[in-house]
């Protein structure tokens, strides 16, 4: 074969399989983002089980909005949970949140123009008057850096974490026989964590959000009486130090003290060395997104107190005696 059929045979080789822009019946370069959540504490991917709909945010080098695109379930699935982003050469932010059920976009531009990434919040509906008591729909958060190469298709990896966690709460009598009303107990957390920035860093709102319980029955523990109280609650992300407070209330009590007031995250990070000796503490609480909590009440006459001795947190037991918790 002489040099002009090996010249001829190597081009059309390369109008197959390149996406270099030299002629114009050539495939561009495809870029694609792929959506993973598998920052749980299974290690796994759990993309096609929580994930409903993304929205992705691409933000060039100045911090301006370069590309806006959202996918819904049945796209994602049909693209291996990937979605192709049309983006010039270059190095960029990207910025994604997605909704484990479908919801109306909640990102705000901080500056009322939109467009940069500095100027960006996601808020959670909590209503007007900052109160919430209802299931929250999971909401997932990516970010990544990374750069579009010049003339090859590439896939680049966007790993997404959870920032609303599923709490129970149980509050188990101790005295025999004692009557359990679901309806006498008030219990929510309290704190200023319903908004995020391009960071997933808190973004105050200037008052706490009262997150209460959205399902409150009564457990039956013996053949006869309901001696306990089962509540579940949704709240959103939880960080050390981050001044979210557990509270319950008797509401037949005379006294405005609460049974029980403490600090959250404090509690739930009593298990994480039971999980893994290696993970950070906000590590843990960002994978961990299931706590369950169980206190002992025991009535005095003039109403219940917290028996703060133990409690149990994902079913460990966890002794508070040295434990400064109020």
């Amino acid at each position: 074969m002489n040099r002009k059929a090996l010249l001829i045979t190597a081009l059309a080789a390369l109008a197959l399989t390149s996406c270099k822009l030299v002629y114009e019946d050539q495939r561009p370069c495809e870029f694609k983002v792929k959506f993973v959540y598998d920052y749980n504490m299974k290690f796994a991917d759990a993309t096609s089980n929580e994930l409903d709909n993304v929205t992705l945010y691409v933000f060039d080098e100045s911090g301006a909005l370069a590309y806006q695109g959202k996918a819904d379930k049945q796209t994602l699935e049909a693209n291996d949970n990937c979605m192709i982003v049309p983006l010039k050469t270059g190095k960029y932010n990207m910025v994604a949140w997605g909704n484990g059920k479908h919801e109306a976009d909640a990102v705000v531009w901080n500056n009322g123009v939109g467009g940069i990434e500095a100027e960006m919040s996601r808020f959670i509906d909590t209503g007007s008057d900052n109160y919430l008591c209802s299931n929250i729909d999971a909401l997932f958060y990516g970010k990544l850096e990374d750069s579009v190469p010049a003339n090859a298709d590439y896939t680049s990896v966007l790993h997404l974490m959870k920032n609303t966690n599923s709490v129970q709460v149980v509050l188990q009598q101790m005295t025999e026989s004692a009557e359990v009303d679901p309806e006498r107990y008030l219990i929510y957390t309290v704190a200023d964590n319903s908004a995020y920035d391009a960071k997933n860093e808190f973004v105050s709102t200037g008052a706490p959000t009262i997150y209460e319980a959205w399902d409150v029955k009564g457990l039956l523990l013996t053949k006869s009486d309901y001696n306990g109280v089962k509540a579940e609650m949704t709240i959103p992300r939880l960080k050390p130090n981050s001044g979210m407070r557990l509270i319950v209330e008797d509401r037949r009590s005379d006294s405005q003290k609460p049974i029980i007031d403490i600090p959250l995250a404090d509690i739930l990070l009593l298990v994480r060395n039971h999980y893994s000796e290696t993970l950070t503490e906000q590590e843990y609480l960002d994978r961990q997104d299931d706590f369950s909590i169980m206190f002992f009440l025991q009535n005095n006459g003039s109403g219940d107190l917290w028996l703060n001795t133990h409690i149990y947190v994902n079913s460990w037991k966890v002794v508070l005696q040295d434990t400064p918790l109020m």
